[in-house]
């Protein structure tokens, strides 16, 4: 893992890079971000460039021995700790659960935590990061390091660390010489006041629309249009963003226009058959089209204030335009809601075709009040 593999965040990588070229390497460190863009591999690429055979200018080799490792997750001075649940009497600890934490980033480098429950069938179970951990963090990070020039501890989701985490306090205050850690969170209000006293914070960059928008089109090869939707429903998410290239084949532009043209004319045959046919996506695509609806319906709302933030297509644009005219701003907040409730039952497994029929008169109530 190096840092030129991981989208943006280029302040975050020069604050690690300084560290090592200045040779004052922080022994705590706090990425903070929006869960799944890249904090976790962030910390992978910091400590294989600390590790690095034969590090580049600002960034490990990719080659040498610890690089391969690092890529692996295998290496013997970079050790995780991260949020489990108990599968028995017996409190669970990272080592049984390491294989699938390797899998999951092998599959993803930007992994989230809903992806991690996902990848243990955690279900209901609460995570934690209980005292037999952390007492088993104290006992790995007191020795030197095995192989390469630093050992590196990445605690994943540190706000998974309650009380018993008080207890790691003098070790990341004054650890052992050449030993960095490195806390991953997702929310960090939520990490105990005496462990992010004792860290330096990198906060990250929050990806806007346009870079994500970007990103789809040269690295996923994505047309313009399809990349463009995705972005906007990716809510400045990385993760999210390539979630959706899984649910969406083409840009939902056109197949909207067309439901919300049938609901706007009250042509009860045409909203049957344009219910039937979204029918049959599947949950997460309808999902991701009712988002979709959601943002040009916001769009609506606005365009009468001349508010230029809902990132449009020229396409979309002149749609919105002229659809806006049949909005006030009370029948447009009630469409968002329609749209928002149809969400929320989709979400919750309900009768599609009933959930999508009963949102396609609302709209039609909607437009023939105005």
């Amino acid at each position: 893992m190096q840092f030129k593999d991981i989208i943006g965040q280029e302040r975050v990588k020069k604050a690690m890079q300084n560290a090592l070229g200045r040779e004052r390497v922080p022994h705590a460190l706090l990425i903070s971000g929006i869960d799944g863009n890249g904090s976790l591999p962030l910390a992978i690429a910091f400590s294989a460039y600390l590790n690095c055979e034969e590090p580049l200018e600002g960034d490990s080799c990719g080659k040498c021995n610890s690089c391969a490792k690092h890529k692996q997750l295998i290496h013997p001075d970079l050790h995780f700790v991260f949020p489990t649940f108990n599968k028995s009497s017996t409190p669970a600890t990272t080592n049984e659960f390491l294989p699938q934490f390797r899998e999951m980033f092998a599959e993803n480098i930007y992994s989230n935590t809903q992806d991690w429950k996902d990848k243990i069938g955690s279900e209901n179970k609460a995570l934690n990061i209980n005292t037999k951990q952390c007492r088993e963090l104290i006992k790995a990070m007191s020795y030197k390091a095995f192989e390469g020039s630093f050992k590196v501890m990445v605690l994943w989701l540190p706000e998974y660390l309650k009380e018993q985490g008080n207890i790691l306090l003098k070790l990341i205050e004054e650890p052992t010489p050449k030993t960095v850690f490195i806390l991953c969170s997702a929310d960090s209000d939520k990490i105990l006041t005496t462990i992010l006293s004792r860290t330096q914070l990198l906060q990250m960059e929050i990806p806007s629309i346009e870079k994500i928008e970007e990103v789809l089109v040269s690295q996923k090869g994505l047309e313009q249009g399809l990349a463009n939707n995705i972005a906007l429903l990716s809510d400045s998410s990385l993760n999210r963003a390539f979630k959706l290239i899984e649910h969406m084949e083409s840009s939902q532009f056109a197949p909207l226009r067309e439901w919300l043209l049938s609901c706007f004319k009250g042509n009860m045959a045409e909203i049957n058959k344009m219910v039937n046919s979204l029918s049959t996506k599947g949950r997460e695509d309808l999902k991701s089209y009712l988002h979709y609806g959601m943002h040009v319906i916001r769009a609506c709302i606005l365009s009468p204030y001349k508010v230029n933030d809902s990132k449009l297509t020229p396409e979309e644009g002149n749609f919105v335009q002229k659809l806006s005219q049949y909005f006030t701003a009370k029948s447009g907040e009630k469409a968002y809601e329609s749209f928002n409730n149809a969400l929320y039952w989709i979400e919750r497994n309900g009768n599609v075709k009933i959930v999508l029929f009963d949102l396609s008169l609302e709209l039609k109530t909607i437009f023939k009040k105005k």
